[in-house]
């Protein structure tokens, strides 16, 4: 039975629906086993239920004898990348074979770093670990030296990079890696850090990547672009909000694991203050459990919807928090879509802007907005509700 969860990844029996994009992935990974490689893209907008996905095909993947790899790209820079990503790689390569918090451990800055990977390379072979993950270790030591000396990055930055990338590689290992948030990689500093990343990946034969990402366009120009060099070398899943029925599904299947039932009135207000996002879903099922007796009724859930929008729920900051990022200008143009604006020329009489094609291409490469034909909408119903406000 499903239990409500709001503000992490859920799993297994909180898991619902999604069977059929759970099946695409899973053939495709499964695929490997017979040197078949699949790569994945899965795009959708924040709070859709990516991460949730991801993790459930990885939770299955695991059960199967893969490693498993999730790496959260978000805030990370280049060499905050190169750091987890090792990390996390190091940490899937020594499951069960030593006794070590890895990932804590490097995270105590460079001194505590070259402690912990000296550790581990003085035990590489004993740990029966390829000489390519010594090869590794070695690399990363005189990185963080180097960081601890006050050094630039520069060079030892991109061979540690390649090193890596290309571990998994030469590894016995099967592995599944996911890099969510991947969008973010594109504001790498380098002279094309896609470039290099397709090239240390393309022929391997033992790891399936999986690429998530909720900047829609920004995904799509990273893996639909022919530009971009990681352009046509994966299959896209598009991840979308619960339908209405499904939506109430779950909520009328959530409520009765608690012992209660809500009216179908009331099931109709929940999905249409929350479109069906399942974050948004979770968090008013726990509101709902509030409502006195074992019956939510339509003034509970109205209640609860016109709570998700207050300055005291964690939606709101959550959200908010989203919308920070964007330019006064960029907020202008949001507002004038949430009014009922929804041609070009109709926002831009809602605004100052000179060129509102520029705000409009902005927003769709960040997620927020659809284009359908010469129309645009808002994709979030929390973000409209906030950004009429504006």
């Amino acid at each position: 039975m499903v239990k409500f969860s709001f503000g992490a990844p859920v799993s297994d029996e909180n898991f619902f629906n999604r069977e059929e994009e759970l099946s695409y992935l899973e053939k495709r990974l499964f695929a490997i086993a017979k040197r078949s490689r699949n790569d994945i893209a899965v795009i959708g907008p924040r709070r859709v239920g990516k991460s949730s996905l991801v993790l459930q095909m990885a939770h299955h993947a695991r059960r199967k004898g893969f490693r498993t790899v999730f790496l959260d790209c978000e805030g990370l820079d280049l060499e905050s990348f190169v750091r987890e990503y090792g990390n996390a790689l190091m940490a899937a390569e020594l499951e069960g074979r030593m006794d070590l918090r890895v990932r804590e451990a490097l995270r105590g800055g460079a001194g505590a770093a070259i402690a912990t990977l000296s550790e581990i390379l003085g035990r590489v072979r004993a740990l029966e670990l390829s000489p390519a993950f010594g090869e590794f270790l070695k690399l990363r030591i005189e990185f963080e030296k180097q960081a601890m000396a006050g050094g630039s990055g520069g060079k030892s930055v991109l061979e540690l990079l390649d090193s890596t990338l290309t571990l998994p590689s030469k590894t016995d290992s099967k592995y599944v890696i996911i890099f969510d948030e991947f969008q973010e990689t594109s504001s790498y500093r380098m002279e094309s850090f896609h470039a290099v990343f397709r090239r240390a990946i393309q022929y391997q034969k033992n790891a399936v990547y999986v690429y998530a990402g909720s900047s829609i366009g920004m995904m799509e120009q990273i893996f639909g672009n022919p530009k971009n060099p990681l352009s046509g070398n994966v299959d896209i899943l598009n991840v979308r909000p619960f339908s209405e029925q499904t939506a109430k599904e779950f909520l009328d299947e959530g409520f009765r694991s608690y012992g209660k039932n809500a009216s179908e009135d009331a099931l109709r207000i929940f999905w249409e203050g929350t479109n069906g996002f399942p974050a948004y879903l979770n968090w008013a099922g726990l509101r709902a459990l509030d409502a006195r007796g074992k019956n939510v009724k339509v003034e509970d859930a109205e209640r609860v919807v016109g709570e998700m929008v207050s300055p005291i729920s964690p939606v709101y900051a959550m959200v908010e928090k989203q919308l920070a990022k964007l330019g006064r200008m960029s907020r202008m143009v949001l507002r004038s879509i949430a009014q009922g604006n929804n041609t070009p020329r109709g926002i831009a009489s809602g605004t100052t802007a000179k060129n509102v094609y520029v705000y409009l291409e902005r927003l769709r490469r960040y997620g927020l907005i659809l284009k359908e034909g010469e129309e645009y909408r808002i994709i979030d119903p929390v973000i409209k509700k906030l950004v009429e406000r504006y």
